[in-house]
């Protein structure tokens, strides 16, 4: 959807061919691909390939689908720019994550052609928030509290149904994606 802010990270090595389109995590609401570029840069150095990392739109100025519209539209941009799908992959952590699933799923729904492959860093794919392992880990959990998770969650569903696999892809159908590792 028009001008989107995002940079390339790339290494003297990189295959030319080949590239991740990442998605920072950060709740949809804050961090950037500067705030990840540590970790994009290991990246583009360890996987030998292009990255271009994105700054979607986030809360509070914007709200869901914004983010999955822009991350639709930077695929579309890697397409349009002579990448192969199946030399395309998509990565992200937390938010970015989800970002991940729900832009496989919206790929998928659009009949566009899948990626060659996907990874998932600790996603959040469940803003219904019913895992056991909130509240199994809620005392363990050094970086999120549980109700912390329920209330940003709730603010990014606002009326929309927490169960929809755009929002939770934890209650989506995986069919069709490519091959996915999550960790």
């Amino acid at each position: 959807s028009g001008e989107m802010d995002a940079e390339w990270l790339s290494t003297a090595d990189a295959a030319p061919d080949h590239v991740v389109l990442y998605f920072h995590g950060g709740g949809y609401f804050m961090c950037s691909a500067a705030s990840h570029r540590p970790l994009t840069s290991r990246l583009a150095q360890g996987a030998r390939r292009r990255v271009l990392s994105i700054n979607y739109r986030q809360a509070p100025e914007h709200h869901f689908p914004a983010w999955l519209e822009d991350a639709v539209s930077a695929y579309r941009f890697l397409l349009d720019q002579g990448y192969a799908p199946e030399k395309i992959a998509l990565g992200g952590d937390s938010a970015g994550g989800n970002l991940v699933l729900i832009t496989l799923q919206q790929l998928r729904s659009e009949k566009l052609p899948m990626p060659g492959a996907a990874f998932c860093i600790s996603p959040w794919a469940d803003l219904a928030c019913e895992s056991p392992s909130i509240v199994g880990n809620a005392d363990r959990d050094v970086m999120f509290a549980a109700n912390g998770m329920r209330a940003l969650a709730h603010y990014h569903v606002a009326s929309h149904d927490a169960k929809d696999p755009l929002l939770s892809p934890v209650h989506g159908d995986f069919s069709g994606f490519p091959s996915l590792l999550i960790q």
